[in-house]
């Protein structure tokens, strides 16, 4: 680090910075600065800023799907229900009729 603050000095614009990524799988890393160059023009926050809205969107999606599922749910369990009594009674405009 010291010697690229040196050459800094000498004129250079920019510091390199080593960071260890630990098992954070490299390719997908540059899958992500692909598409930030491609779509973003390299502008990482905006990059950053639309992963943010396409997972929120995506979680509200899925909680729709959830929502959805546990209605399907309630539903067959109120059709399959055979204690319950029907009532041959027809709701009309007119009134009730038998």
């Amino acid at each position: 680090m010291k010697n690229e603050q040196d050459k800094n000095k000498e004129g250079r614009s920019a510091i390199t910075v080593s960071v260890t990524s630990g098992s954070f799988p490299i390719q997908l890393f540059q899958e992500w600065e692909e598409d930030c160059k491609r779509r973003f023009g390299h502008c990482r926050w905006m990059k950053m800023w639309s992963d943010h809205l396409a997972a929120k969107q995506l979680s509200i999606i899925q909680d729709l799907m959830e929502q959805i599922k546990e209605l399907d749910r309630r539903i067959s369990m109120l059709e399959s229900n055979p204690n319950e009594k029907k009532d041959k009674e027809i709701l009309t405009l007119g009134g009730v009729e038998k």
